[in-house]
């Protein structure tokens, strides 16, 4: 009987040490990525999705425009950074912080949403993300659905 007590004891202080709890669920990332192209543009959209069990914890919609073209020339390089964040400036909503900047020779516009308090819809360009928000899927379900979408995804 003592033995056993000393056993279920040091897998207790185990588990305490390393730092995990009964019944926690870890944060899991789905990283989904297809090219695209607008106005003659070429661009990467990358959807990452942070996953606590089946509720999505945070959101990141990032378009990667490449402006290799352009960027010999820093005034037309410069001129184009700025008509982006221009564009992508007007997607202010409750819930969605947005940051346009440039990186190298691309421009990054990045939507980071907050599931608390983003309605679903990014009123911008009418991209309703509801689906994905109510449903509580889970990384598992989600990235083959993504996948049949086009999209190259990993998990982190």
């Amino acid at each position: 009987m003592k033995k056993g007590i000393l056993i279920i004891a040091l897998m207790l202080s185990t588990i305490l040490l390393s730092g995990c709890t009964i019944g926690e669920t870890k944060t899991e990332v789905l990283s989904c990525t297809k090219p695209g192209n607008q106005m003659g543009i070429s661009y990467n959209e990358t959807q990452e999705l942070e996953f606590k069990g089946k509720k999505i914890t945070e959101y990141k919609l990032i378009l990667k425009f490449d402006l290799s073209s352009v960027a010999e020339n820093k005034d037309t390089f410069d001129t184009a950074v700025d008509a982006l964040r221009a564009e992508y400036s007007k997607a202010i909503e409750k819930g969605v912080k947005t940051d346009v900047y440039p990186e190298g020779n691309y421009v990054v516009a990045m939507f980071t949403m907050d599931p608390e308090q983003f309605d679903g819809i990014l009123d911008y360009n009418n991209y309703d993300l509801r689906k994905i928000f109510e449903a509580r899927i889970s990384l598992k379900d989600l990235k083959p659905e993504m996948e049949n979408n086009h999209y190259a995804c990993v998990t982190k």
